[in-house]
């Protein structure tokens, strides 16, 4: 399993994003062509917001933003 940042817009070039979990094909998707947009949906196991992470993490820490 791989985990990436992918930004919102599935590009570089964006101002939020997510963490997605890919499976191993879909890992090699990514590869063979270096950009999420050609990654199938059935190979993308999860996908969580920057917004829901970072909430998370304030929760798990005691922290806010």
């Amino acid at each position: 399993m791989h985990i990436y940042l992918i930004l919102s817009d599935r590009s570089t070039f964006d101002s939020d994003g997510f963490v997605a979990l890919l499976t191993e094909r879909g890992n090699d998707e990514l590869k063979e062509s270096l950009d999420f947009k050609n990654v199938s949906d059935s190979e993308i196991i999860t996908e969580i917001s920057m917004d829901d992470l970072i909430e998370a993490y304030n929760k798990v820490h005691g922290t806010s933003y």
